[in-house]
């Protein structure tokens, strides 16, 4: 059925529809039986057409339902709004056959999960899932812990040893996850060759794994497995450490040797050391390794075989000497513990297997680690200089695993979240006791699992601002769409025209006042939101009025009136001066000298708005909007701005509207000389107009830069600038194929050009493609966007985050987008030339402050900062040239005392300054709630391009749909 057209009586005749075979519907068209096809076409804001064809659906069988559950997501812009569709879905969810619980976890997945305020809730039955959800909209607790904001996901991996294995290991987990069967099965087959039966089948049988010729293979294998279950959801760890056996699944992960060479080294190990004979032993100790040095210096046959935190040792060796040292350390009171193992791993009797062991690895290749490595046997990191080779993982079978030191170097970047892999929770409780703040994800916690921690894993990740490839956690037969209900949209606030706005009584003047001094009536300040309400209000006014034709004298109640197309009923307020001919005429003058740039009295009633002044639908939608605000009362008519239409049209038609006594004939103040301003003197003849004016080549700015150019080299001199300079970006340049030192490369952190940051824009680009269409505001947001803007809020410690396509420009605009005339701003006197481009472009009074000398600064505020309305102070995080940081406690001091706003720009701070490189309210730790703007480039230490700003969520929302450089430039 297609609808009919709203104004098809009213059709322009001037389209001669019917010439084309077109016609507008006045009634409902039934469509006919089989396939039909139809345009739908749309002009939208910022210019941007849109034209969609559709067809029929194609027939398709029902889809038949699918056992099983998933992960239920909701998201919203709000915590309300997420509380209030709770509800919705539930609702949504009773009703649903209970064979299709899964096809609509699915579904929700795709189109319920893109929000800032999430909720992911693991689901297996579907009436215990609506019961859930129903409680969680009365239980603060449970929707707390069910919900989450979306932010800067990172991820540490711990894997871990041996000790971890149980009969039937991971068997919940293989009967639930198909991404798990299938990623365990491929281990299973490539190490079947090097062990001679199935991995697989050993641990799922029931058969005992405490054997370390089959333990080890068989935690590697359930490791490995886990991994790939998860990168295969789009998760991805920021580093990776593991636990003795544990590091051969990490540095798998990490790319070092591929899966059939890594299986042949668990495999040998774990051979190896099962030929080794008995008698060794293990003991854990509550005790620092300074504790245990006196006792083990006359003990060749002993050694400390893990440092797992601070106070947490295993000794490793002999079985006598370990019970000679146990006694001794029960008398000086410290706690200690005999493991029950085959052998005593890490210590001097593995001796004997390290040759052999050897030989195997040195056949093997090895590759540097694609993501960061924090090496247990290194203690730490792993850098360039330390590969993990055959010697690497020779010395591992005797070294000590300093599992506390690698986690807490580990830690110290900052990850969200640790997930464990392993067979069993056990690395967890050991970070837990060190970290008691932090908490560990399992996916496969030991024998009592049910199977679906995975997805609660996924679920947690997702709340906190992680995007997974949902497709993973579901088999194909159940990725079907299922119809899900609409979004419940918050109608607290109602933003709806009605009938034409009542007459107000007019007032008596007060005392005469200049013609200048337009009536402007009060009004409330406007959110965002209503600024963005009132141009789609505006612009559907005049389409309204376009369509519907001059409007008769009487306009009927259905008329709406320019007043309430452009904001909220409630913010009409009546005049309260009266209305006479001449405050329409200033009132006329003042909004098109605003909105064309001309000085009112350079204005003459004969000029004409379209041909002369220039004006275009933009202009005359702001010119109709400026006039309503200033005369509530009024309803602008489309026929009013003709292409013929003047200054002296426009005033009489608002006159007489208004019912404003026609003024009596004057001159006016410009003389009519043909120009609204009197900047160019006329000229009499084309020909005596000077070339200068309009040949580019005869500029005299450009013929000077010519001019100096060609001095240069007549001088002999070479030109240094635009030199091409080949290679990425470092300290380093190729120039002329021979290679330089680069003075003015800005990559802080050596991060361009890197491998990780390489193949991240590589996939991206595959991904997404390299075009960027329109803005984000009219063509979209891709996923990148709000990845890019969470890590950028987090790492700077703000609520909120935009970026921007120039880092230059995000200066300029800004700027020049919050202060305007009235407004101060001050900066520091070594301030880059962006900020004071923008100082230029913002109309505002520009003053400067000695270099990093706050007291000046407050010492100049004290005099002048009554004068002005907003005074913006700018300073730089490091200044560049000096390499000085400003005093930052003590300029937020001086913010204050003032009430002046405070932007800090952080392009070469950024990366530098702070523990974490989170630029210098890092470094001071002060908080970043005092600072209203941070501002940077991303093309120093981050590595890309463009800019941005972080601050408050009210900041950034208002800069995301007001800034010219996010609404309307591509990015």
């Amino acid at each position: 059925m297609v609808p009919p057209s709203r104004y098809a009586a009213q059709e322009n005749p001037r389209l001669r529809l019917a010439d084309h075979g077109l016609h507008l519907l006045t009634e409902a068209l039934p469509l006919p039986e089989g396939a039909v096809y139809g345009g739908v076409s749309s002009f939208g804001i910022g210019g941007t057409n849109a034209h969609l064809v559709l067809g029929s659906a194609p027939e398709r069988a029902p889809a038949s339902e699918c056992p099983g559950g998933g992960v239920l997501t909701i998201s919203s812009a709000s915590r309300d709004g997420l509380r209030h569709n709770v509800t919705r879905i539930a609702d949504d969810l009773a009703g649903l056959p209970e064979g299709r619980l899964a096809q609509m976890c699915w579904s929700s997945n795709k189109v319920k999960s893109s929000g800032r305020h999430r909720l992911a809730l693991p689901v297996r039955d579907r009436d215990q899932a609506v019961s859930d959800l129903r409680e969680l909209v009365t239980d603060d607790g449970r929707f707390a812990a069910a919900a989450g904001l979306a932010g800067g996901v990172s991820t540490g991996w711990l894997f871990t040893g041996q000790g971890s294995q149980y009969r039937g290991m991971s068997g919940a987990l293989h009967a639930e996850s198909g991404s798990y069967r299938r990623a365990l099965a491929e281990v299973d087959e490539r190490m079947a060759v090097h062990l001679g039966r199935s991995i697989r089948d050993l641990m799922l049988g029931g058969e005992d794994l405490d054997r370390t010729e089959y333990a080890q293979p068989a935690i590697f294998a359930v490791q490995y497995a886990l991994a790939r279950t998860l990168t295969d959801s789009g998760v991805e760890p920021s580093w990776v450490t593991g636990h003795s056996i544990g590091e051969y699944a990490a540095a798998t992960l990490a790319g070092v040797f591929g899966l059939d060479d890594a299986c042949r080294l668990v495999v040998a190990r774990g051979r190896l050391m099962q030929q080794l004979p008995a008698g060794g032993a293990m003991l854990a100790v509550r005790a620092a390794a300074t504790e245990v040095t006196d006792l083990l210096a006359d003990e060749p046959m002993a050694a400390v075989a893990a440092v797992n935190g601070p106070r947490e040792l295993v000794l490793s060796g002999a079985a006598e000497t370990l019970a000679r040292i146990a006694e001794e350390l029960t008398a000086r009171s410290v706690s200690v513990r005999t493991l029950s193992v085959s052998h005593a791993f890490h210590s001097p009797l593995m001796e004997p297997m390290v040759a052999a062991f050897g030989a195997v690895a040195a056949e093997c290749t090895f590759e540097p680690p694609r993501i960061p490595v924090y090496s247990t046997l290194r203690g730490g990191l792993l850098g360039l200089g330390d590969p993990m080779d055959a010697d690497y993982w020779t010395e591992h079978i005797r070294g000590t695993v300093r599992f506390g030191d690698a986690v807490a170097a580990g830690l110290e970047s900052g990850p969200t979240h640790l997930i464990e892999l392993g067979p069993r929770r056990v690395l967890a409780p050991m970070v837990a006791r060190a970290n008691p703040e932090l908490s560990c994800l399992v996916p496969c916690p030991g024998p009592a699992a049910t199977g679906h921690e995975l997805t609660e894993v996924i679920a947690a990740l997702h709340r906190d601002g992680h995007n997974p490839h949902w497709d993973a956690l579901y088999e194909p037969a159940q990725r079907v769409r299922t119809a899900l209900g609409g979004y419940d949209f918050d109608t607290t606030h109602r933003y709806w025209t009605h009938g034409a706005s009542t007459p107000s009584t007019k007032t008596a003047a007060p005392e005469q006042e200049s013609p200048n001094d337009a009536p402007i009536p009060a009004r409330t300040e406007d959110t965002t939101m209503d600024n963005l309400i009132s141009l789609f209000r505006e612009q559907t006014a005049l389409l309204a009025a376009a369509r519907s034709g001059p409007a008769a004298a009487g306009a009927g109640p259905d008329t709406v009136t320019a007043a309430a197309a452009i904001r909220p009923q409630a913010t009409a307020v009546p005049p309260v001066r009266e209305v006479t001919a001449d405050t329409v005429t200033a009132a006329v003058r003042a909004e098109i000298a605003r909105i064309a740039g001309y000085s009112a009295d350079s204005l003459r009633s004969s000029q004409t708005m379209s041909g002369e002044l220039g004006f275009d639908s933009i202009m005359v939608a702001d010119l109709v909007s400026g006039l309503a605000r200033r005369f509530p009362e009024l309803t602008a008519e489309p026929a009013w701005f003709s292409p013929t239409s003047t200054i002296g049209d426009l005033v009489a038609l608002v006159s007489a509207q208004l019912g404003a006594a026609p003024a009596p004939t004057a001159p006016d103040r410009a003389a009519d000389t043909g120009s609204a301003a009197p900047v160019v003197p006329p000229i009499a003849a084309t020909d005596e107009i000077a070339a200068e004016t309009y040949l580019i080549e005869q500029f005299p700015e450009v013929r000077e830069i010519a001019e100096r150019l060609a001095l240069g080299e007549a001088n002999g001199l070479s030109n240094p600038y635009f030199l091409v300079n080949d290679g990425i970006t470092r300290d380093t340049s190729i120039i002329d194929g021979q290679e330089v030192l680069n003075f003015s490369s800005y990559n802080y952190l050596g991060m361009s050009g890197h491998p990780r940051v390489v193949s991240a824009v590589q996939d991206a680009v595959a991904q997404y493609g390299s075009s960027c269409s329109a803005s984000r505001l009219i063509s979209g947001e891709k996923p990148l966007h709000g990845q890019l803007e969470a890590e950028l809020a987090g790492l700077l410690g703000t609520e909120d985050a935009i970026a921007l396509v120039s880092g230059h420009a995000t200066n300029v605009t800004v700027i020049g987008h919050l202060v305007g005339e009235g407004d101060l701003v001050i900066h520091d006197s070594l301030a880059h030339d962006s900020i004071l481009q923008g100082c230029k472009l913002s109309g505002a009074t520009r003053r400067s402050f000695p270099h990093n000398d706050h007291a000046a600064l407050d010492a100049i505020l004290t005099e002048i900062r009554p004068r002005f309305r907003r005074v913006l102070i700018l300073i730089e995080g490091v200044y560049s040239q000096d390499g000085d940081i400003p005093d930052l406690p003590a300029v937020i001091a001086v913010k204050r005392k003032h009430h002046a706003l405070l932007m800090i720009d952080e392009a070469h701070s950024i990366g530098v300054l702070g523990a974490t490189g989170g630029g210098i309210g890092e470094h001071f730790a002060v908080d970043r709630a005092d600072v209203e703007l941070w501002s940077g480039t991303m093309s120093k230490a981050l590595a890309g391009c463009g800019g941005y700003v972080a601050g408050s969520r009210a900041l950034i929302q208002y800069l995301k749909y007001t800034t010219p450089g996010s609404s309307t430039a591509s990015a």
